[in-house]
Formats: structure tokens, sequence, C-alpha cells
């Protein structure tokens, strides 16, 4: 897009407004590439010339959403908005047991259109990645549901590289430290609970079409399934 558009842009460059400019640090005639490696809300913003409409941007903090719509997918609604780099369907991966219905790491049903259980489905999920991308596994073979790597193989493979017997709750305290840390570091940037959300569109608008037909996101029950994540990392 911004190939296409970059040379009939070029003369409207010097009429952005100079204090977005300054704020993302960019020089007063930025090449596409240091517009779009801003993220897309930045680069909308700038080319404001080709008439889009920033509110129906599907981006959480910034990144885009990938496949997964979050409105068919309540735990995935949840995934997205707590994910410390935005809409990022590998930070937790939670789409896999909402299409499944099945939780992650038991042989329990777990509703996609329902709010109930995700934030904690979310939780364990988001310790589990952790874990798997400091060790630098594979995401596919530690897919949620089907594995074969799971707690059971992931505290296995700890111990035999380290010779250090582990347990499985080992290492979620050490997910847990981590992701404490991460959130600290976002807070210190600056973000906070107003940026765990989702783009407005996913609240307004039902999707028209398909299994899911009709579904968008309760504002309430997003909120009380926020609120159980925050009570969760305490």
């Amino acid at each position: 897009m911004y190939r296409a558009y970059h040379d009939k842009n070029l003369a409207l460059m010097s009429e952005a407004p100079k204090n977005f400019l300054k704020a993302l640090n960019l020089p007063s005639n930025p090449t596409y590439e240091e517009i779009a490696c801003e993220g897309c809300r930045s680069s909308l913003t700038f080319f404001y010339c080709l008439r889009c409409d920033i509110r129906k941007c599907a981006a959480d903090k910034g990144l885009m959403c990938p496949g997964y719509d979050p409105r068919g997918l309540k735990g995935v609604a949840l995934a997205y908005a707590v994910s410390c780099r935005g809409a990022c369907h590998l930070r937790h991966m939670a789409y896999r047991p909402n299409l499944t219905g099945q939780k992650p790491f038991r042989k329990e049903a777990l509703n996609r259109l329902s709010y109930q259980e995700q934030a904690e489905v979310v939780a364990e999920l988001e310790d589990f990645h952790t874990i798997v991308d400091c060790m630098v596994l594979c995401k596919f073979v530690c897919l949620p549901t089907i594995g074969p790597i799971l707690w059971d193989e992931l505290t296995k493979l700890y111990t035999i590289i380290t010779g250090k017997e582990t347990r499985k709750e080992d290492l979620i305290k050490v997910a847990r430290n981590i992701n404490t840390t991460i959130r600290k570091f976002n807070q210190r940037e600056g973000l906070n609970r107003s940026d765990d959300t989702l783009p407005q569109r996913f609240f307004n608008e039902g999707l028209r079409t398909g299994a899911s037909k009709g579904e968008k996101i309760q504002k309430q029950e997003f909120e009380k399934m926020l609120n159980e994540y925050y009570k969760l990392r305490e």
C-alpha cells in the first residue's frame, strides 16, 4: 500500500503535522519504510490523504489483528487485549482451545462463545508460551490441546538440559516473574488498563456471515473477563 501511494503522497508529506513527526522521531520528509515501521495506526494517521477511518483499523496497541476474529472466539478477544505487543496470536495461541472446544492442558470442554473460564485459559497459556519462548522451542510442537510438548514434556526437557529437577510450579513462577517485568516495562512507557482493550468495531459491529454470524464483544462481559485476568495476575 505504501509503495502504491508513496509517489502521490510525496507532495502532501510536507503538510503532515510537525508535532506528529516529532512525536515519532521521524524526519521532516520520511520514507514510506520509516512510516510503516511505526505500525498501522501511525501510518494511517500520516497518510490522511487516503481518507482511512482510523476507528475501523483492526489493531490493538498498534499491531494489526491476525486471522482469528475475536468476536467469534471470546478467549482470543482477551488474549489480544492483554498481549504486551498487541493483537498477536502467538503470544497465547488462545485461538486453538477456542476453536477445538477443549481447554489447553485438560480434557475439559471450553465454549468459544462464552466469556466464562477464558481468563484462566489465557493466563495459563501466557505462562506456558513464555517458557516455550525462553527455551526457543517451535510453537508448532507446543500446540495447546495436542502438543506434543505440553507442561509435563516442558518440565522434563528443562530437567534433562539443565540437570536440575524442575516442576511445573517452578516454571510457572519464572513465567509470572517475566510477565510481571514485561508489564512494568510497558507501564513505564505509558501503557495502562485503557490500552488493554480492542478496536471499537469489535464491540459495535456483529459478524455478518458464518457460524458466528451476529456475534460481537459485549463490553460489560469483556470488562468482567479482563478483571478476572487481572485478579489471576495479582
